[in-house]
């Protein structure tokens, strides 16, 4: 990080957030693991892991489970830490998140 003189706080930053990553998964990457997977055990793992959060969606609960489990597939898994935003007000909205904690 040095090497590409960026200031201490950014590089604080990054620092803070690959150590809370090790902590949460031990360097696992969730999505880089499931593209191994064949795609139908992929979609059925992502349904159920993901299917708190579809169902908390009113015009999602009315799909069936296809649908969802189709949907669940295109989730991907966004780790922020303390003091990182999503989205500052004003800013266009293009995507949906779910917040897990």
């Amino acid at each position: 990080m040095a090497d590409l003189n960026l200031p201490e706080s950014i590089q604080g930053r990054v620092k803070e957030f690959y150590e809370y990553r090790w902590s949460k998964n031990k360097g696992t990457n969730r999505s880089e693991l499931l593209e191994e997977f064949p795609y139908c055990l992929r979609n059925e793992l992502l349904g159920i892991v993901n299917d708190k959060a579809l169902n908390s969606i009113p015009i999602l609960k009315q799909f069936d489970a296809n649908i969802q489990r189709h949907v669940a597939l295109l989730l991907e898994p966004l780790l922020l830490t303390q003091g990182e935003y999503v989205a500052k007000i004003g800013d266009a909205g293009q995507e949906i998140y779910f917040i897990e904690k």
